[in-house]
């Protein structure tokens, strides 16, 4: 999962930095012109974009600690976390 999460952070700088180049300016591109309208529809869809793989890393994130939380020991009645620690006779 680490290697997805790498991929994702990549494709999240990728966009960020095209982002960056998109920007509209109705004194650089014109009022109402086809350079503007480009560049405000490239802005639309890579900024959709940036907010997908954004909940993409956190699903994967909250993926991986549940998974860790699978093998985690927490004992009710007396409330430790380790199984070393427990000192309850229900082992």
């Amino acid at each position: 999962m680490t290697q997805d999460l790498k991929k994702l952070n990549k494709r999240l700088e990728k966009i960020e930095k095209e982002l960056d180049t998109c920007r509209t300016s109705v004194l650089q591109d014109g009022w109402q012109t086809q350079r503007y309208a480009k560049k405000a529809r490239k802005w639309d869809i890579l900024a959709q974009e940036k907010m997908k793989i954004i909940q993409q890393i956190e699903d994967l994130k909250e993926l991986e600690y549940n998974e860790g939380m699978k093998n985690a020991y927490y004992c009710v009645a007396c409330g430790a976390i380790n199984m070393e620690d427990c000192c309850c006779d229900t082992q």
